[in-house]
């Protein structure tokens, strides 16, 4: 039998009480033997809100599907709130199970409160480690941990013996480590009761257990060793998205269901915009939106549903669903209204992430963050520098991409455009009438012709560690998803748990490599994904990005704490006496030591000797994020500019959206391993001429000719 349901004093309330009474008694027990002899425990009539929990619910094909059983604990007037079932089975169960459930609650249980997850582990063995680390992370301070056999076997003395209407004054009841038992035990307390001293990896369900006692810091070193418990992470951490309608969240539903696929728990809010004050309930919704797992969704109702206390529904389902929430995403649309509510809800502590209605289709790339990630969303700050001088088709062209660009919400984004002082009247006439919605913009007029090396490094300077900057050229281009790029690698890389470790990671291109610029022969073909396919031995994913010490100037960003490292090392190095400077160069054998005249040698020079390195995109076919129409200027001759092969050589198709006709197409920046940017240690490295090297290896390079050089 699937689910087995006794008789009638086995309901819900009888439930609750055989776990929750007993497990407070003998809490209360521990906090009384060390209490002074005054009472400290009040018989107080329940009046406050009831108390939540999630369950947890083991399933085998051995099992037989009884989905009246199953929702019967969910649709009884419950004593304890049940927050969330989690249901975990085999993958090879979950097609039996997933489909039919889902078509009985939309048919019988349409407005089902509780959140209903069904989380698919591979092996069957897996089942039990998925739900033990699971609910170490589970939202409630409670868990109850049950098998298909549910609460058969609990006596009827344990049932018909149990208190009624009884909480505990004491706002906590902590779990006391090392505690002998008591001398003696109640008979009527359910199961075998010395088990609650067992370990309770070596007891069998039903189990009610406070989640801090299965908090990974509260486990003993062997099962933290214990392989039996390794395997996909399980967060279970909650977002609450909002959206004004069910299409919104389709629009959403990759983002959704790859926060899903990672472990978290999606809590969906779906409101009436004219009604957002106004509904006092709600009722769930039936979707099938994920291929692997159910998330329950809500949305205002119109009829009666779960009826709350006279507040808007939206912030009674809060309390419910989102009250210990980290993140919250809805429509920018709708954002001063939110806010408005929010600020009477303790969410309002949340990072709150509001992103245009119709942009939410092209945000699977956001599903790849974690929490910690996430709530660094507001952090980062960006200035995109623009060079431009004679240029105004090319500089028109550059423009009309930032127009065209996504931002996903984003304010914070700066531009500043330096002007050579000749530029024409066009070009001039292009940057004053140019509007820009997404943060402040600046005009620089140089007075004096200083040439593309001020030009470049004085364009921006960092205010602090979170300012960014984008240096632009006015011959580049950029993907409609290049500040997509931007968000996905800064956030990762510079904002995750292990950013400590990135302190070598001066900068992310846009431009994807298509030439090796610096080999002492010339200039060389090259493609990644044939360099790292030709080295089968080191097994590195043909799609994974990589890092390389060579700084992009076609579409770049780069991060502070560097660019006034190469400040100080450019002053340094241009304020020596003509005739004192180095007689070899700092880089031997690499082309940029004729570029007498380009920002770039320094810098190069500069990330040499410290064995810095920029993270360069690698998709199919040279798909790049900005892409150089290697115009006149500069550093570039007529003769070379009109060559169509110089200029195949250069030029870069731009990721270009999905269409509307394309619903369910990714935008194509999970094109990566797992699905996600890879943990820093699995990036390859290359060093200046395109060859597979180390990150050690660059550093000892660099540091040893440094010593050679003097310039420690």
């Amino acid at each position: 039998m699937f689910i087995s349901i006794p008789p009638q004093r086995y309901a819900l309330p009888a439930l609750f009480h055989a776990f929750l009474v007993p497990s407070y008694l003998l809490a209360a027990y521990f906090l009384l033997r060390n209490a002074p002899s005054s009472p400290n425990l009040q018989s107080i009539p329940v009046s406050s809100p009831p108390l939540s929990l999630t369950v947890y619910l083991a399933l085998s094909p051995l099992s037989t599907p009884d989905f009246p059983a199953l929702l019967r604990p969910l649709t009884t007037e419950p004593i304890i709130y049940i927050q969330q079932l989690v249901i975990v089975c085999p993958e090879s169960f979950f097609p039996e199970l997933d489909s039919p459930l889902s078509q009985f609650i939309n048919q019988s249980h349409p407005r089902l409160q509780t959140s209903l997850v069904l989380k698919p582990v591979k092996l069957a063995d897996d089942v039990r480690s998925e739900i033990l680390i699971s609910a170490a992370q589970a939202a409630t301070d409670w868990v109850l941990i049950l098998d298909d056999k549910l609460i058969d076997d609990i006596s009827s003395p344990a049932l018909l013996a149990l208190w009624d209407d009884i909480v505990f004054a004491s706002p906590s009841l902590d779990i006391y480590d090392f505690l002998p038992p008591p001398p003696y035990l109640n008979s009527t307390l359910p199961r075998t009761p010395f088990q609650f001293w067992e370990d309770i990896y070596t007891r069998e369900p039903p189990l009610l257990l406070r989640t801090s006692v299965l908090r990974t810091e509260r486990l003993p070193h062997s099962h933290l060793d214990n392989p039996s418990l390794s395997g996909p992470e399980v967060v279970n951490e909650s977002i609450v998205f909002l959206f004004p309608s069910f299409q919104s969240l389709q629009s959403a539903s990759k983002m959704v269901c790859q926060f899903l696929s990672k472990g978290y728990s999606p809590q969906v809010f779906i409101y009436d915009r004219k009604r957002l004050l106004a509904s006092t309930s709600w009722r769930s919704l039936d979707h099938d939106l994920c291929s692997h797992g159910r998330f329950i969704v809500h949305e205002n109702a119109n009829v009666e549903g779960f009826v709350t206390d006279r507040r808007p529904a939206l912030l009674s389902w809060l309390d419910h669903f989102a009250t210990n929430a980290k993140i919250l995403f809805s429509v920018m649309e709708d954002k001063s209204a939110l806010e408005g509510l929010l600020s009477m809800h303790t969410l309002l502590n949340s990072t709150r992430i509001y992103i245009p209605e119709n942009q939410y289709f092209y945000t699977d790339w956001i599903g790849s963050f974690s929490i910690e990630e996430l709530q660094h969303w507001h952090t980062p700050r960006f200035t995109f520098t623009i060079t431009t001088f004679n240029r105004p088709e090319s500089f028109r062209r550059l423009l009309d991409s930032l127009s065209s660009g996504l931002y996903f919400g984003d304010s914070n984004l700066d531009i500043r455009i330096t002007i050579e002082k000749e530029a024409n009247f066009e070009t001039q006439h292009l940057a004053q009438t140019f509007e820009w919605i997404h943060g402040s913009m600046q005009i620089h007029q140089r007075i004096v012709h200083g040439g593309l090396l001020p030009a470049i490094v004085e364009s921006w300077y960092p205010a602090d560690n979170n300012s960014y900057g984008l240096l632009l050229e006015d011959d580049v281009e950029l993907s409609p998803l290049f500040y997509a790029w931007i968000k996905m690698t800064i956030l990762k890389y510079r904002y995750s748990l292990e950013t400590s470790h990135y302190t070598k990671l001066f900068g992310v291109s846009l431009y994807q490599q298509k030439t090796l610029e610096l080999p002492p022969k010339g200039r060389q073909p090259f493609n990644a994904r044939t360099l790292f396919s030709s080295q089968p031995s080191l097994n590195i994913p043909t799609n994974t990005p990589y890092l390389s010490p060579i700084p992009c100037s076609w579409g770049a960003i780069y991060f502070p704490e560097h660019w006034r490292e190469f400040y100080t090392y450019l002053s340094s190095r241009l304020d020596k006496p003509k005739g004192t400077d180095h007689e070899d160069p700092v880089v031997p054998n690499v082309r940029s030591n004729r570029w007498t005249h380009s920002w770039k040698r320094f810098f190069i020079e500069l990330v040499y000797l410290r064995g810095y390195v920029m993270l360069y995109p690698n998709f199919a076919d040279f798909v790049s994020l900005s892409t150089n129409h290697l115009e006149v200027g500069s550093h570039v001759h007529a003769r070379s500019a009109m060559s169509p092969e110089k200029r195949d050589s250069f030029f870069l198709p731009l990721m270009q959206l999905p269409t509307v006709e394309e619903m369910g197409v990714s935008t194509g920046l999970l094109d990566l391993p797992e699905l996600e940017l890879p943990n820093w240690t699995d990036l390859p490295t290359l060093n200046l001429t395109g060859s597979l090297t180390t990150l050690d290896s660059l550093a000892y390079t660099g540091q040893k000719r440094a010593e050679e050089m003097g310039l420690l």
